[in-house]
């Protein structure tokens, strides 16, 4: 059976980085969840490593930054829940 992320293994041998995967894996059309798997498998990648270099992948400068930019969103949503 093929390995479904074997072009991600040959990129890996090659000295790219789990960004540089992860944003050709996004080129490939993989979802969020199958890269995470990809880093994961491919890189060993904690669950948490794995999410950084998606988002950092994505344009972000880190993971603590992208998750600071759903902050007000949040609140938004919360206000709007309790005025309700």
């Amino acid at each position: 059976m093929p390995d479904e992320f074997e072009p991600f293994h040959e990129m890996k041998r090659r000295g790219r980085s789990p960004v540089e995967c992860a944003m050709a894996a996004k080129d490939a059309g993989l979802d969020f969840i199958p890269r995470l798997r990809m880093l994961r498998e491919v890189y060993g990648l904690s669950l948490v490593d794995a999410k950084e270099a998606i988002v950092v992948s994505e344009g972000w400068s880190s993971l603590h930054e992208y998750q600071g930019s759903l902050v007000p969103a949040l609140e938004s949503a919360f206000k709007a829940l309790e005025s309700e």
